[in-house]
């Protein structure tokens, strides 16, 4: 329900820009500000997030390796590897 709402307000928002007009040089520097903001966020974020992957994906093979010839748990531990991979 609140995602519909959010869309929706999303919309009138959207619905509110002029895209005929060309940005001030005081919208551009304050978009910038922003933008450089969301990238040092991202930045911030993406490299642990790598290295937990990563963990997570030895952890799940190293598992997968010595669950011996019991299917049961090399079943359990392949669904855990395609958890991981990248889609």
């Amino acid at each position: 329900m609140s995602i519909h709402i959010s869309f929706l307000l999303l919309l009138l928002v959207v619905a509110e820009i002029s895209f005929d007009e060309e940005p001030s040089d005081e919208g551009e520097a304050q978009f910038d500000e922003i933008l450089s903001l969301v990238i040092k966020i991202y930045n911030f974020i993406k490299y642990p997030v790598l290295v937990f992957r990563v963990m997570m994906l030895v952890f799940a093979g190293v598992s997968y390796l010595i669950s011996g010839g019991e299917q049961s748990k090399k079943e359990k531990e392949k669904k855990k590897l395609s958890c991981w991979q990248r889609r």
